[in-house]
């Protein structure tokens, strides 16, 4: 049983390439770019689902809940919106699907938020970023929280994240990199879960970073 991950393609590709700076990201061809999911292809579980996992759909704020791509200059810089490249859907649409997907390969039913209250795991995502950053080298930055309720037990909260180098100004190679992004982040949550033995830990998001890119 593996998760692949979510994979993207980039539609609507310009003549020219774009460059990895904010005079490219705002001052692009006007022609719109849309980045689009490819829904990532899962081996599910043979046997039947071990329990039921109610996932609410993920919550994000600013504009890395909009369309727009977002990017920022330097680790601490302030979130900025592309002119020309677009999402095909909100981040966290993207962000639902490659958890309920992971969720239903690790052998457990998804049920929506508005199914029937039953006692058991309840998973309420909230994705914090989902942008490209430089410095010292340009990636793409995913990380989410996720709290966790269970009847009977405190709410925790988790932290998951993942990075990965945007090697070439392609928009279809940034596509992909968020796609790998995404990817590690997802499969660090899912590792929590199949035990249902999650407990609070302080994580270090700057881990996911590959070396190679630091």
């Amino acid at each position: 049983m593996t998760y692949d991950g979510s994979r993207f393609a980039a539609a609507g590709l310009p003549a020219l390439a774009l460059l990895l700076s904010s005079c490219a990201l705002t001052k692009g061809p006007d022609e719109q770019v849309v980045l689009r999911l490819i829904p990532p292809r899962v081996d599910l579980a043979p046997t039947a689902a071990q329990g039921e996992v109610k996932l609410v759909p993920p919550r994000a704020q600013g504009v890395i809940s909009q369309l727009r791509y977002v990017y920022a200059l330097g680790d601490g810089g302030a979130m900025q919106q592309a002119r020309t490249l677009v999402w095909d859907r909100p981040p966290p649409e993207y962000l639902e699907r490659a958890m309920a997907a992971a969720l239903q390969a690790a052998g457990l039913h998804v049920a929506g938020s508005s199914a029937p209250a039953k006692p058991g795991l309840r998973l309420s995502p909230t994705l914090l970023q989902f942008e490209e950053r430089s410095g010292p080298a340009t990636h793409a930055a995913v990380a989410f929280d996720v709290e966790v309720a269970r009847e009977g037990k405190p709410v925790i909260v988790r932290r998951y994240c993942g990075r990965a180098p945007i090697r070439s100004a392609k928009p279809d190679v940034r596509a992909a990199a968020f796609g790998e992004a995404l990817d590690v982040a997802v499969k660090a949550f899912i590792q929590d879960v199949p035990g249902t033995a999650m407990a609070d830990r302080t994580v270090d998001c700057a881990s996911s970073l590959p070396s190679s890119s630091r």
